[in-house]
């Protein structure tokens, strides 16, 4: 579950406008976390993703623990894995 960072309702995700939105307060924020509208100032938090042999690996927080709020992000072209390699 990805919480909202004004009061911690669980955010979901809006194919129609391609954002995230808080359905307890209406914020609303891009596809990258950033807070466009509503009561909420931060960013969604982050998780933690490795790429190993082809194999994404999302790491998750304990429960309770929220995901950490990372300033800057690099991002990986999936379309560049080479999907015919073998374990």
């Amino acid at each position: 579950d990805i919480k909202c960072t004004h009061k911690g309702c669980d955010v979901k995700y809006n194919e129609t406008g391609n954002n995230f939105v808080c359905p307890c307060h209406d914020s609303v924020f891009d596809i990258e976390g950033k807070p466009k509208s509503g009561p909420a100032k931060k960013p969604l938090g982050t998780y933690h993703v490795t790429l190993k042999d082809g194999e994404v690996t999302v790491h998750i927080p304990a429960e309770g623990d929220m995901p950490e709020v990372i300033k800057d992000s690099t991002k990986v072209n999936l379309n560049t894995i080479d999907s015919t390699k073998k374990n």
